[in-house]
């Protein structure tokens, strides 16, 4: 696999295509995979995916995949990312105050996406600990009509 920001991978399994890239938050780089719909949509609807924390995350990788590459078949445009300190984002200061900094990078991922494929509305999907920083973001952004936790 490469983690380089214009490779394009197929799963043959479920037909999904993934875009990794990386993007800012703040003045950070965080790492994601954007699953774009396989065909045309007018959904006016988009999804980020916010992982657990830790062995949890590990556990759900396939999962939150799997459940990405879906969403984009169904022609909504998904991405799912690492936080600053995880997989292959950025490092983050250890004193740092991690929840807000999480939050921040929940933001980025919106904006991100929004950027990326002019869809407003963001459906959030937070899993354990991803679904209250999934409800923090959702405070701060008046993008997010829904959230899944």
């Amino acid at each position: 696999m490469s983690a380089h920001p214009q490779a394009k991978f197929h799963d043959t399994a479920t037909g999904g295509l993934g875009q990794a890239l990386y993007f800012k938050s703040g003045a950070d780089t965080l790492f994601g995979w954007l699953h774009r719909p396989s065909t045309p949509s007018n959904a006016n609807l988009s999804l980020v995916i916010c992982n657990p924390f830790g062995y949890e995350a590990m556990c759900a990788h396939r999962s939150v995949r799997a459940f990405a590459e879906a969403a984009s078949e169904l022609g909504i445009p998904a991405l799912r990312f690492d936080y600053l300190g995880t997989g292959d984002s950025a490092d983050i200061e250890p004193h740092a105050d991690h929840l807000e900094i999480w939050t921040l990078d929940v933001l980025a991922a919106i904006a991100e996406l929004q950027r990326s494929t002019g869809v407003q509305q963001v459906c959030l999907l937070g899993i354990r600990f991803g679904g209250l920083r999934a409800t923090l973001a959702s405070k701060r952004c008046a993008a997010v009509t829904s959230l899944v936790l």
